[in-house]
């Protein structure tokens, strides 16, 4: 897969070196987390990440045409059985489709403001691929991605974003894992100036796995009891000869199966509403967003997590779709002095998954639902050197805090990281 990828991109990349414009970006970054597998055993190691970026930019008129390669790698130095590399090829296109007659600032000085303003089309299509070693070669996939996004100045001030994404990911020694999501994202935008912004947010998605089976002798939909037999004896004439009869009772313990309330489906879905306020100043700029998710309660999530390693969880029942409840993200940018460029994020999320919350020691089940309080903080500190025009270099410090606290042991933990990163573009 990854040499079909490289030469796909060298051939895209000849064709059009003669009409577009190239342009790259590579970094390598080193640091130290305590907890590099967010598990409870909160053991600390040394990681290694590598980033290659390739670009192929042709612009005609009001059309944007991209190519793009990426590619990465996580080295760890105690974990080096969970060395994986991951890369993706995409193409994408952009087009203006109309322009307002007004300006969106009659008091702006920026020429730019007045191009920005309009109705844009984006779209594009991107195959992704995963590779572990062969002690994790479950967590090998293959993805893809299209993507497609509008975007309306309906006025000067108001504007509707509508952006959907498909995705299909493959898991070759998975196959219950195998997926097709559909997400839609719809965002009203008001300004009430150049520096003040607020909206609503609804976003909606569906998960579907095609590959999904129901073992029947593992789950339910009603809890059932146990059905056992015992014998009664009665003594006949004068005692001497015994005459056995058969009795059935229901026992008062209950299946060991698991209860799925609908075990014969096979997709899952959410919907999560919400808004945003933004405020702008000239070197800085701050985001607050808060919404709330629901999902469908399908339990199919259950299935997946039993169908393998509980550790195999970011993409599956440990995100959206086998999640609910609310959560709030503020961001944060700052220029410093010496165009020295800081960024925060701070994320707050209280997540009930269908799955239910274990104990260690026993592997019991001590609630029917996993509940996950979350408290994210990273930041992130970069300067860039420009040695010549169009090529340079950038240094940059970065940290991160999360704090999962779960009534499920396994999930109960924190982290704590930070790198030190050097990049170079051209």
């Amino acid at each position: 897969m990854k040499k079909s990828i490289v030469v796909i991109f060298s051939l895209v990349n000849f064709y059009h070196t003669g009409v577009g414009q190239i342009s790259g970006y590579g970094s390598a970054s080193y640091g130290q987390s305590t907890n590099p597998l967010y598990d409870y055993h909160r053991v600390s190691d040394q990681i290694l990440q590598t980033y290659l970026e390739i670009n192929s930019d042709h612009q005609v008129e009001t059309s944007h045409l991209k190519f793009q390669y990426v590619g990465g790698s996580m080295i760890f130095h105690r974990f080096s059985l969970r060395n994986y590399y991951e890369h993706r090829l995409g193409a994408g296109f952009d087009k203006k489709l109309s322009s307002l007659s007004q300006p969106i600032s009659v008091d702006s000085d920026d020429e730019n403001q007045q191009d920005s303003a309009g109705t844009y089309f984006h779209t594009d299509v991107q195959i992704t691929a995963r590779h572990d070693k062969k002690e994790y070669q479950e967590f090998n996939n293959n993805g893809l991605l299209w993507n497609n996004a509008l975007r309306i100045n309906i006025e000067s001030d108001l504007v509707v974003r509508v952006m959907n994404g498909t995705q299909y990911r493959y898991y070759q020694y998975l196959h219950p894992y195998q997926n097709i999501s559909e997400l839609v994202f719809v965002s009203i935008e008001k300004s009430t100036n150049t520096q003040f912004q607020y909206g609503g947010i609804v976003r909606a998605g569906l998960k579907y796995f095609p590959k999904i089976t129901y073992d029947t002798s593992l789950f339910e939909e009603t809890r059932s009891y146990v059905v056992q037999t015992f014998t009664d004896s009665i003594l006949v004439g004068n005692g001497q000869q015994k005459h056995w009869q058969y009795f059935t009772y229901s026992d008062s313990s209950e299946s060991d199966k698991t209860i799925l309330k609908n075990p014969g489906t096979k997709s899952t879905y959410q919907i999560a509403l919400g808004g945003y306020i933004q405020k702008n100043w000239n070197a800085a700029s701050i985001r607050a967003e808060i919404l709330y998710r629901v999902n469908s309660h399908s339990t199919l999530l259950t299935l997946v997590q039993n169908t393998s390693s509980r550790t195999l969880n970011e993409d599956l029942y440990n995100g959206a779709f086998s999640s609910q409840g609310p959560e709030l993200h503020c961001m944060i940018k700052y220029l410093l002095p010496f165009n020295i460029q800081f960024s925060s994020t701070i994320d707050i999320e209280q997540n009930t998954f269908e799955t239910p919350s274990y104990d260690l020691l026993s592997g019991g089940i001590i609630n029917n639902h996993r509940t996950d309080v979350v408290a994210n903080c990273e930041m992130y500190i970069s300067k860039f050197f420009s040695v010549d025009d169009g090529f340079g270099f950038d240094v940059s410090i970065s940290s991160n805090y999360l704090r999962n606290k779960s009534n499920d042991a396994y999930n109960n933990y924190s982290v704590f990281g930070f790198a030190i990163s050097v990049g170079c573009g051209f």
